[in-house]
């Protein structure tokens, strides 16, 4: 029951906290691993509303770790994929408000 796909996708929301939790004991590279782990084909599939509920908050966090820790190319590469998903998002959220303070920090505006 708990490897079906629908039990993966179920829990989408939690990877960020999951990322958080990781951080602390583990450090950095481990929270920076699991957030960057693939989704499952499952979860992936465009059918899926989970993935767009719940994959940009992971790619904010992802960003901003990856910032955190001077990964230039990482959050290069995590800001195309956030842009892909959600083109034009709403300025004023604060999981948006993270991903242009990366943008900032890549484009040497803005410092650790």
């Amino acid at each position: 029951m708990y490897d079906a796909p629908e039990f993966q996708c179920s829990n989408l929301w939690a990877r960020p906290i999951y990322g958080d939790l990781l951080l602390h004991p583990q450090g950095p590279a481990a929270a920076i691993e699991e957030l960057s782990r693939p989704w499952s084909d499952f979860c992936s599939a465009p059918r899926n509303p989970s993935i767009q509920q719940h994959y940009p908050r992971t790619l904010s966090k992802l960003a901003q770790m990856q910032m955190a820790q001077g990964e230039t190319e990482g959050a290069r590469q995590t800001l195309i994929a956030f842009d892909a998903l959600w083109p034009m998002p709403d300025a004023d959220l604060p999981l948006v408000m993270v991903v242009e303070r990366v943008r900032r920090w890549l484009e040497g505006r803005e410092e650790l």
